[in-house]
């Protein structure tokens, strides 16, 4: 059982879950298990709809289906809440899944070239760096992503981890906040930068 000071840095170090801001190049929206939305891409071509649960133990899903409603592509079901997110020129979904209060996961859906088959692969590349970045001896507490930007061709994210050792039930706390370039069609991850916080002491990195 964590300790109420161990929470309390948690907190102070964790950032804001919903303060994601996107500029003019990307259209976005909240979703979650009580809202029924319908999420147009920009062109008018797509749009996502939320589907309830039918009973109290089911989970919200997420349909992406054609301009003329002749297509109906299912996208998975989501446990909490997310951000979803068309790109400029409507050929990426982004989904931000928060699958819990400390964990957001990222999903991709390219449209329509793989008929909305979601891509895991970005965010476990991203995961996979920021463990080998914190070390084996280290667990990530809460791990946030924000996307400021897609253009279609590649996406930027901005991560948000608190890790704390694993051997201990209370701090020290560590802050990382990293951008990462998600490049697209092929996909692949480069790291651009990451900057940790701990205990007043601030680190810069700049990947090679």
């Amino acid at each position: 059982m964590k300790s109420p000071a161990h929470w309390m840095l948690f907190f102070a170090l964790a950032p804001p879950l919903m303060s994601t801001t996107t500029p003019a190049t990307t259209t976005q929206v909240t979703v979650d298990q009580g809202s029924k939305i319908r999420f147009p891409s920009p062109n008018g071509e797509w749009e996502v709809d939320s589907v309830t649960p039918k009973t109290e133990e089911g989970n919200s899903s997420l349909v992406l289906k054609s301009g003329s409603g002749r297509r109906s592509l299912p996208l998975g079901e989501f446990f909490r809440s997310g951000t979803l997110i068309w790109s400029s020129n409507s050929q990426v979904l982004l989904f931000l899944d928060r699958h819990s209060a400390e964990d957001t996961r990222l999903r991709v859906f390219l449209i329509p070239g793989s008929d909305g088959v979601q891509t895991d692969s970005a965010d476990r590349e991203i995961r996979s760096s920021i463990l080998k970045l914190i070390g084996g001896g280290n667990r990530i507490l809460f791990y946030d992503l924000e996307v400021p930007s897609c253009s279609g061709d590649e996406f930027v994210v901005s991560a948000r981890v608190v890790t704390v050792s694993k051997d201990v039930t209370s701090g020290p706390a560590k802050r990382w906040d990293g951008k990462y370039i998600v490049h697209l069609k092929p996909l692949r991850v480069t790291r651009e930068s990451f900057r940790v916080t701990a205990e007043g002491v601030e680190k810069q990195f700049q990947a090679h």
